[in-house]
């Protein structure tokens, strides 16, 4: 407490020091002035007295200085005139004072925006009570984009036949449409028993979460809303709760809203938003109707207090083993994985994420090289300056202090100016990436970020300044002051700036490369044909009333009226429905089995994706057909059972036969003859090969398709043209229909390559600075050379040397860190692809073409940076350069 009390009078005393100084100057005028009179008073001459005065008092200003280190924070006042000092001095310099703030904001500006994401994706803790403790559970087979699918009878065996978890919640993803009184809405939502919340621990911020009886099938269905929903919606109407809420055919109860800050765990497909709202599982799931082989859920848990995670896997394995004997026709070959959630939640975004720090950290160490060269040059330029202060008696730690003084400015300047970049930078990140960024509304500049930013500001200054300081002030006094001298320092001073170009050109060739590759790759994967034609269609999801459709044959009519009415429209040439569009990320994998072919073991039947489509779906979206025939009007109810597979399918099953005339089973029991065949189609994205898939007329299999589907349009001109027209096209078909998701299929399969565009465009980003950079290091390096050596290239063109001579000499002394530097950065660049080849598709992490055009372009680049100064040399005037000196 007695430290703590005579830091605040220190700093009290800090704060005053003006009128303390005054004080104290007062008070020794004071002295003076009596001793003065005293002397006066003995007979001395007033002429005299005040100059005997002094003598006989001491020094004053040795007072002055001891009151002043009494009061304590030396340090702070001498940082403060330090500070004062490289102000002025970077004033009387503002070229090279913005050069260097501008590099370094470019540097913090990037890594602070790219930490921002790391931090609110990977480091930022779930906003969920004890997040450590909660664990996915995952099925390890029918896997598709990493999402594994359990049963829900199985989620509810670990549930109640556990002890390492206080809850296991179950939840499947779900789309409706609500109505009432306002228009209807398709929205994205959660089935979910109903721990679900209470295994997150979380709040409701109106309301209640699910009880336990609301689990029982029968009870009256209840739905929880999200806080968006309940504002857009509901206006934040306080008395929401107790509503009645039409989903669908059902009317729900409404029981609470979520909290604003609530995040659901993203458990849902990459086709379905964040949900709108949670309904408990039953009586829609009934364990008791409910069949085992059936996999659409997803669950979470939360482990005990003190249960470690190895325990819960082995607990459940057991479980899981002991289902698969039990059930063997469903649960034979099927397993159950327990990952960390917050693991889970981020594996997709983590990568990319790390080597995009990755990359901003080499940006930062650019920078910091580049800014050195600027200081070694401008220590160099300050040599008689700093010789003549050394001379009048500072030390060298002095003169260190001092440099490193105007480093700390320079790096606080370019920090704050790039934190002001890196809150432009963070949103905009966020925008390119969209949904493929996990938790991207947890990225943000925080307390944290900006800590980061401020601790990556002092680690530069530290950084780029302490080794040019202290070279600096290596400046010997006595040489550096005679006449003529050119520096003490020369040799070491071009030594060390050939080591920061030579870093410079490593670093930069590493970007360039990483950069090139993925560019590479994203060229090559934009190339890959989807197997269908994307442009001029436009894709509309519609979700009809459930009441008036609930019959399959008055959806198919539905559908027929839709196509028909939409084809009318001016511009449109196809119209198609299917259940599932390519590339929207929803799947639906079918067990089949081939009456020819012997009955496979239980767990290994084969499976092929299946969708259920109209006639028109294959041109209207551009689906080749191969061999046979298409889909019909004939093929309705009442027609035999025909299908369309793809050329993966025949391949897969029939290789060397023809297909057309094979049948295959489906669901277990119906029987569809094959009648066609179809190109091959990459349904989940450009880098995956194209699932076996099975294709089968809405008109027949409508009882397997929910009643919403895929409006497909193929027009004549922009699909943005025919959004309205389409939605009043529907609308006169039914007003009660709810359409959603109008967008052009190309933008559906542009969405599968966001993540490896964005990280393309940001390397390229990060390479074309650290290109530009590494360009301004080596003609800055050239230049300086240039100017310091003039007198000698006068006296060498003087004696007779040829002017091309000269040119050689200086472009080889200037380009021999880059070629030093070229070779390190080949080798890292190798180790460091190698690391990233995961994220290339189609592209060798060692390509050859990549490394040349690397090299022949950061070359020719060095060259021409080299050369512009270099080209002085040629006309240097001999008695002009000898008279310089």
């Amino acid at each position: 407490m007695h430290r703590v009390a005579r830091l605040l009078r220190r700093l009290r005393a800090f704060a005053l020091r003006r009128r303390l100084d005054r004080e104290m100057e007062a008070e020794m005028r004071h002295h003076l002035e009596m001793e003065a009179r005293d002397l006066v008073a003995r007979g001395v001459p007033a002429a005299d007295a005040d100059r005997l005065a002094r003598v006989r008092f001491g020094g004053v200003e040795r007072f002055k200085e001891a009151g002043r280190d009494a009061r304590g924070l030396v340090w702070l006042r001498d940082a403060l005139r330090d500070a004062r000092q490289a102000a002025r001095s970077l004033f009387r310099d503002p070229g090279f004072a913005a050069a260097a703030i501008v590099t370094l904001a470019l540097g913090v500006g990037a890594s602070t925006a790219i930490f921002s994401a790391v931090y609110g994706v990977l480091l930022r803790p779930l906003p969920y009570e004890d997040p450590d403790r909660l664990v996915r559970f995952i099925g390890t087979t029918e896997t598709r984009n990493g999402r594994g699918t359990l049963s829900f009878p199985d989620v509810l065996d670990w549930r109640d036949g556990t002890s390492s978890f206080t809850g296991v919640a179950a939840y499947d993803e779900w789309s409706a449409t609500i109505g009432g009184d306002e228009a209807p809405e398709r929205i994205d939502g959660a089935s979910v028993t109903s721990g679900f919340f209470d295994v997150l621990g979380a709040t409701p911020a109106l309301g209640r979460f699910f009880l336990p009886r609301e689990d029982d099938a029968g009870h009256d269905p209840a739905v929880v809303l999200s806080h968006a929903l309940w504002q857009r919606r509901y206006g934040a109407d306080p008395n929401v709760i107790g509503r009645m809420l039409r989903v669908g055919t059902v009317d729900y109860r409404i029981v609470g809203v979520a909290g604003a800050a609530f995040e659901d765990p993203g458990l849902s497909g990459p086709s379905f938003d964040a949900p709108a709202l949670w309904r408990v599982s039953p009586p829609y799931f009934d364990p008791a109707s409910v069949p085992r082989g059936a996999r659409s859920f997803t669950a979470i848990g939360r482990l005990r207090p003190g249960i470690a995670l190895e325990r819960a896997r082995k607990e459940v394995s057991t479980i899981a083993a002991r289902l698969a004997a039990e059930y063997p026709s469903q649960n034979a070959g099927h397993g159950v994985e327990l990952v960390p959630l917050k693991e889970q939640i981020t594996a997709p975004s983590r990568p990319a994420l790390l080597m995009l720090l990755g990359a901003t950290g080499l940006l930062v160490l650019l920078a910091c090289a580049n800014v050195a060269n600027l200081l070694v040059a401008r220590g160099a330029a300050r040599e008689r300056e700093l010789a003549l202060r050394a001379a009048l008696g500072a030390e060298r730690s002095r003169l260190v202090r001092q440099l490193l003084a105007e480093s700390a400015l320079l790096a606080i300047a370019g920090g704050a100016l790039g934190v002001a970049i890196a809150a432009w930078a963070s949103p905009v990140l966020v925008s390119l990436a969209g949904d493929t960024l996990a938790r991207a509304a947890r990225v943000r500049l925080d307390g944290g970020v900006l800590a980061f930013a401020a601790a990556a500001t002092m680690l530069t200054a530290l950084v780029f300044g302490l080794a040019p300081a202290l070279h600096a002030s290596l400046v010997e006094p006595q040489a550096a002051l005679k006449d003529g001298a050119r520096g003490t320092t020369g040799g070491t001073t071009r030594r060390f700036r050939d080591v920061l170009v030579a870093a410079e050109v490593a670093i930069a060739v590493v970007l360039l490369v990483v950069s090139g590759l993925l560019l590479r790759s994203l060229w090559t994967l934009q190339r890959v044909e989807p197997g269908f034609t994307a442009s001029r269609v436009l894709t509309l999801v519609v979700d009809p009333p459930g009441a008036t459709y609930d019959d399959d044959s008055a959806a198919v009519r539905l559908y027929e009226r839709l196509e028909a009415r939409l084809a009318e429209l001016p511009g449109v040439e196809r119209v198609g429905v299917a259940d599932i569009l390519p590339m929207s990320g929803s799947f639906n994998g079918m067990r089949i089995d081939l009456p020819d072919r012997p009955a496979p073991p239980h767990g290994e039947r084969p499976s092929v994706e299946t969708r259920v489509v109209t006639p028109g779906f294959f041109s209207a979206v551009g689906i080749p057909l191969v061999r046979g025939r298409g889909f019909t009007r004939d093929d309705g109810v009442g027609a035999p059972e025909v299908a369309i597979v793809d050329e993966a399918t025949a391949a897969r099953f029939w290789p060397g036969d023809d297909p057309i005339g094979q049948t295959i089973i489906v669901f277990d029991s119906t029987r569809w003859r094959i009648v066609g065949v179809v190109g091959d189609v990459r349904h989940f994205a450009l880098d995956q090969p194209p699932e076996p898939t099975l294709y089968l007329p809405r008109a027949r299999a409508q009882q397997w398709a929910t009643a919403s589907g895929v409006i497909t349009v193929r027009g004549s001109a922009s699909p943005s043209s025919l959004v309205e027209p389409a939605r009043r096209a529907i609308r006169s078909i039914d007003p009660g229909i709810a359409v959603s998701r109008a967008r052009p299929l190309a933008d559906v399969v542009g969405e599968t390559v966001v993540p490896q565009r964005l990280r393309a465009l940001l390397l390229a980003i990060f390479a074309a600075i650290a290109f530009v950079v590494g360009a301004i290091g080596i003609y800055g390096v050239v230049a300086h050379g240039v100017s310091r050596r003039l007198p000698e290239l006068g006296i060498r063109i003087a004696l007779g040397a040829d002017r091309r001579d000269v040119l050689g000499l200086v472009m080889r002394q200037g380009l021999a860190p880059v070629a030093v530097g070229l070779g390190i950065g080949l080798l890292a660049a190798a180790g460091t692809a190698r690391l990233v080849a995961s994220l290339l598709f189609g592209v060798s992490s060692s390509d050859p073409t990549t490394f040349v055009v690397v090299v022949l372009g950061l070359g020719a680049a060095a060259i021409v940076a080299a050369y512009l100064p270099a080209r002085r040399a040629l006309r240097v005037d001999p008695m002009t350069a000898l008279r310089a000196d």
